[in-house]
């Protein structure tokens, strides 16, 4: 993302967080504004602002990763040695510092000096995702067997089947399906790749929508902007009904940090090879 960060002014007392999200997503005010669920809008009018917790969920369903950091009181927040756009929570206000350590408040103006605001409670670095390449570009890849979800992966990314892994008899069952999640998550992560899931949030261009297909079995598609794109079965038949959606964003730098023995230590990463772990003892005698 350019340094250079359009500014955008709120226009209520309450929607702040909507012009940060704004400035933060690259999009107009409008635009995000219609990305805000209703109940949200209605929260924010009644509280005077967006809650931190709805941020993830609006910035996901606009196709941006981000990730969390909590500031301990007292701290010189602004020193943390990142260069990035930021969408900081000052004391229940929303401003975005942009990458050449200024800051847009959607209150006061742009260019302001961080200094200006001595605390902050929460922090997202932004990390946009990549413009989705033209429809003609896209290589729409066709399952294996039931390797729908995989197939619906290296649609989007490009990367092969052949490097990623296809649930077995077993881990099909409702039982053993977060076996193959955890399996599949993990090979993402080593490729530089992970997924966001929405729930019913419909995102913009191409995602994973998952649910029911038409033979009654638990399916993935690939929909745009929420409209079926491709169906990686030979029926093409789509979704009878979709249960949720996931995007696909590259790993930031952050998220793959590794330890002294070069395990991964991304908290999706380490929850995964404990579950396998946990597994493992139990099967010991």
């Amino acid at each position: 993302m350019s340094e250079s960060v359009r500014f955008i002014h709120q226009r209520e007392e309450w929607d702040c967080g909507v012009a940060a999200l704004a400035m933060a997503a690259g999009l107009t005010y409008d635009d995000t504004l219609k990305a805000v669920p209703a109940a949200v809008i209605e929260y924010a009018k009644i509280n005077r602002g967006i809650s931190t917790a709805h941020i993830p969920a609006i910035l996901g369903g606009l196709g941006i990763a981000t990730r969390c950091r909590f500031v301990k009181e007292g701290s010189a927040w602004w020193d943390d040695g990142l260069l990035g756009l930021r969408l900081c929570d000052v004391s229940g206000h929303f401003i975005i510092v942009r990458p050449d350590g200024l800051v847009n408040d959607p209150a006061r103006g742009e260019g302001l000096p961080i200094a200006d605001y001595p605390q902050a409670f929460q922090v997202w670095e932004i990390h946009p995702r990549p413009a989705p390449p033209s429809d003609e570009v896209v290589a729409r890849v066709d399952q294996r067997d039931d390797g729908c979800w995989p197939a619906c992966i290296a649609t989007i990314t490009g990367l092969s089947l052949d490097v990623l892994p296809h649930p077995t008899t077993e881990e099909l069952t409702r039982e053993a399906w977060s076996d193959y999640h955890n399996r599949l998550l993990m090979t993402l992560h080593g490729l530089g790749w992970t997924l966001l899931d929405l729930g019913q949030r419909i995102p913009l261009g191409l995602a994973i929508a998952s649910g029911i297909g038409p033979r009654d079995l638990g399916h993935s598609v690939i929909v745009k902007d929420g409209e079926l794109w491709h169906d990686p079965h030979p029926s093409r038949q789509g979704l009878e009904t979709c249960h949720g959606y996931e995007i696909v964003v590259p790993v930031c730098r952050a998220w793959t940090a590794r330890d002294e023995e070069g395990r991964a230590t991304d908290w999706r990463w380490v929850r995964a090879v404990r579950a396998a772990e946990r597994e493992a003892a139990k099967e010991k005698p």
